[in-house]
């Protein structure tokens, strides 16, 4: 493939080997939310509570027991995820897939401290079906994001995508947290300095993603501070 054709996939993978620490590794032929790859080579081991894969129908995970956040979610959203359901009302739901003895993550971990349950995959990006929304409740893909970061450009970046994939793109969706800021629930809750995303759209079609990547794909990488 041409230097031209490579330079956005180089350009997401390099922002995600410096903010996981670890080279992606390639896509898991599990998940269609794994095409761009594995960002930091998580597995599905107990004994890797740090880097530990978390596959759903609706996206992947890799996460990190100590901190009780995504190091990484990735999804593929595209115009059939998109429905009439209603965002879920209730509790955001402790994660009881994880190993057994692992803190889970509670709804009221996040009460009164001043941050929002930050959805990686929105709400809104997983409307088909009601199973399908109320997975993004699932605090395993939340994390402790500021109003503001929140409630504005984060906001923007999740609407941007599902117009281009409403417009009959496939959009690939890599995000997750950097640093840190401070700890909630008796430190078992890492409060993330900044949050990232990087957002790859191209036109439908079979096998690898980035074979229909050319110097026109549209590509969006966002870091931004996590402070209220």
């Amino acid at each position: 493939m041409p230097v031209r054709r490579l330079l956005p996939r180089l350009l997401a993978l390099a922002l995600l080997c410096a903010l996981s620490g670890v080279p992606p590794t390639r896509a898991q032929p599990q998940s269609v939310h794994l095409a761009l790859g594995n960002p930091s080579g998580a597995v599905t081991d107990a004994n890797q509570p740090s880097n530990y894969l978390l596959v759903r129908d609706q996206y992947a995970v890799g996460y990190i027991r100590d901190d009780g956040i995504p190091r990484w979610v990735s999804w593929r959203l595209v115009a059939s995820d998109l429905g009439p359901t209603p965002r879920y009302s209730g509790n955001f739901f402790r994660d009881a897939s994880l190993p057994a003895g692992w803190y889970q993550v509670a709804h009221a971990d996040y009460t009164n401290s001043g941050y929002d349950r930050g959805h990686m995959v929105s709400s809104e990006d997983r409307t088909a079906t009601v199973a399908d929304n109320e997975s993004t409740f699932i605090l395993t893909n939340v994390l402790p994001q500021a109003p503001r970061n929140n409630r504005g450009p984060w906001l923007r970046l999740e609407e941007t995508g599902r117009d281009l994939a409403e417009q009959g793109d496939e959009v690939y969706v890599i995000a997750g947290p950097e640093g840190e800021l401070a700890r909630l629930a008796a430190g078992a809750l890492r409060v993330p300095a900044s949050t990232w995303k990087v957002l790859l759209a191209v036109p439908p079609g079979p096998g690898d993603p980035t074979s229909q990547v050319t110097t026109a794909t549209r590509l969006i990488a966002i870091r931004i501070h996590n402070e209220s």
